[in-house]
């Protein structure tokens, strides 16, 4: 992908793009929560493990076909 210091490198061009697309955007969202955000961030996360049977699966697969997406989204 090139260097990010070459402005015409690809990793360049596409940093140049999402910085201008995102410009505009707030630093964040007030949204409702049951907890106050913390004053600093933590990047603190978790995991969350779950099973899914054969049978939902493939109605995720098909869904996501029929839409022209990947499972993942």
């Amino acid at each position: 992908l090139g260097s990010e210091d070459e402005p015409d490198s690809p990793i360049s061009q596409q940093l140049d793009y999402w910085r201008t697309a995102l410009a505009e955007l707030p630093e964040g969202l007030d949204l409702p929560t049951d907890r106050p955000r913390p004053a600093i961030a933590d990047y603190r996360g978790d995991t969350a493990t779950f099973d899914i049977d054969e049978n939902l699966h493939q109605r995720v697969v098909d869904l996501a076909a029929e839409c022209g997406v990947s499972v993942f989204m």
